[in-house]
């Protein structure tokens, strides 16, 4: 919980970068060329939920195979899967 007002202000200013950040993605990599028409909050819902299934495709992998067998997704092909329209 915030209770300064320094902290309220440094924690608007991370927010707006990021609402910034998630508003020119799309128009700065051609990695993520496909969420041009998105709203920033759903840019971050399919970027976020694109890092969860990487982060966790990759750590159940390694689990289940040696770790010399283990299968790195990239990251084009799972945002193709996940685009909201």
């Amino acid at each position: 919980m915030l209770r300064s007002k320094v902290g309220i202000e440094r924690l608007t200013n991370l927010l707006s970068v990021l609402y910034s950040f998630m508003t020119l993605l799309p128009f700065y990599d051609s990695t993520f060329i496909c969420l041009t028409s998105n709203s920033p909050q759903q840019s971050r819902f399919v970027i976020g939920m694109t890092i969860w299934n990487e982060l966790f495709s990759v750590a159940f992998d390694a689990r289940l195979t040696s770790s010399n067998n283990v299968a790195f997704f990239p990251l084009t092909s799972l945002l193709r899967t996940s685009v909201i329209h």
